[in-house]
C-alpha cells in the first residue's frame, strides 16, 4: 500500500470509497436515512473541491495495486471563534477505507500522514466528526488522542398539516 497526495482532478478515484463510507454510515446510524451514492457523490465531490481550494487544505489517497482503498480530505481554516486554538486549524472532513481493508492499518497510515502534514504546516489543532453509532471509529480516534468536546444533534421538523 502507498499513500500519496490526491489532486482535485483525481477525485473520481475515491468515489467508490465514499460510497462504502456512505453505506457504513447507514449501517451504524439507521435512525437517519442516507442518500444514495449516485445522489450523494456529486454533492460531496463539490464540497471537496470547495474545501481543497483553501490554502493548506489537502487530500491523500491510499492505493493498493493501483486502486484506491482509502483516502482522507483535510480542510485548513482559521482559528475557532469559540475555543482558544492556534491561528490555523484543520478539519478532517473525511477519512474512509474500503470495508475489505478496514482493520488492516490503512486508516492509521492515512492519519499518520495527515498528522505529519499538519505538523509540517505548523497546525496544532485538528477536528473531526464521527457518526454517533460508529463506535469503532470513535475508539480508533480516541486511541490517537482525540477527545469528544461537542455533540451534534438532529431533529426532523415537519409542517403541521392541520393548521
Amino acid at each position: 500500500m502507498a499513500i500519496r497526495p490526491l489532486r482535485v482532478a483525481e477525485l473520481e478515484l475515491v468515489a467508490p470509497v465514499w460510497a462504502s463510507l456512505l453505506a457504513h454510515h447507514g449501517e451504524v446510524e439507521p435512525r437517519l436515512p442516507t442518500r444514495s451514492a449516485v445522489e450523494s457523490w456529486p454533492m460531496r465531490r463539490a464540497d471537496y473541491e470547495r474545501w481543497l481550494a483553501d490554502d493548506g487544505s489537502f487530500a491523500l489517497v491510499a492505493e493498493e495495486g493501483g486502486a484506491a482503498v482509502g483516502y482522507a480530505v483535510v480542510h485548513v481554516g482559521g482559528p475557532d471563534e469559540t475555543w482558544v486554538t492556534s491561528e490555523r486549524t484543520a478539519e478532517v472532513e473525511s477519512l474512509a477505507v474500503l470495508p475489505s481493508h478496514r482493520g488492516a492499518g490503512v486508516g492509521a497510515a492515512l492519519m499518520n500522514a495527515v498528522e505529519a502534514e499538519l505538523r509540517r504546516l505548523g497546525i496544532e489543532d485538528m477536528w473531526l466528526a464521527v457518526v454517533a453509532g460508529n463506535t469503532e471509529a470513535a475508539r480508533f480516534y480516541e486511541r490517537r488522542g482525540l477527545r469528544t468536546y461537542m455533540h451534534r444533534m438532529h431533529r426532523r421538523l415537519t409542517l403541521d398539516r392541520d393548521g
